[in-house]
């Protein structure tokens, strides 16, 4: 993609029509995305502005253990809710998790982000901590919330 420099601002901004001038289709991009989706090291996870997980990539099934067919089109909160610490059951419940997203991240601002850490337990009973990161953007005319997971599985000694 190629970026300008706003000279007033100094920031990047992409030209509307640059996809079009490198002979790429908006479905030919999308094929891309996707295929840097599934080969990134971060674990990535898109969920639409209610709340749905669209998109589950290869990397966050490693963490999670968990294959994208099962999460895809299912509720962000519903899914965190699999693989709470055995100490945190009781409190973060899939309802505690959908007030925190409606809360912190549905219809936030889209010039902000939200990081946070802890710690997971997968479907295959090992602990991860991860470290996230939730960043918000616009594609065709519906906000989309982007969370980055980087992770550490923990060993025990």
């Amino acid at each position: 993609m190629h970026l300008k420099r706003n000279r007033k601002a100094n920031t990047p901004r992409c030209e509307e029509s640059t996809y079009g001038r490198a002979g790429f289709t908006l479905e030919e991009l999308g094929s891309w995305v996707k295929f840097l989706l599934d080969f990134t090291s971060d674990g990535i996870v898109l969920v639409d502005q209610n709340g749905v997980i669209v998109e589950w990539n290869s990397r966050v099934e490693k963490i999670t253990g968990l294959p994208g067919e099962e999460a895809v089109g299912r509720f962000v909160w519903d899914i965190q809710s699999q693989f709470v610490s055995p100490d945190h059951k009781p409190e973060l419940t899939s309802e505690f998790l959908m007030h925190a997203w409606e809360k912190e991240i549905l219809g936030m601002d889209i010039t902000k982000t939200v990081t946070g850490s802890g710690t997971i337990v997968n479907r295959n009973g090992e602990e991860v901590l991860v470290e996230e990161i939730v960043v918000p953007f616009v594609f065709k005319a519906r906000i989309l919330y982007c969370s980055f997971q980087n992770y550490t599985f923990k060993t025990h000694a």
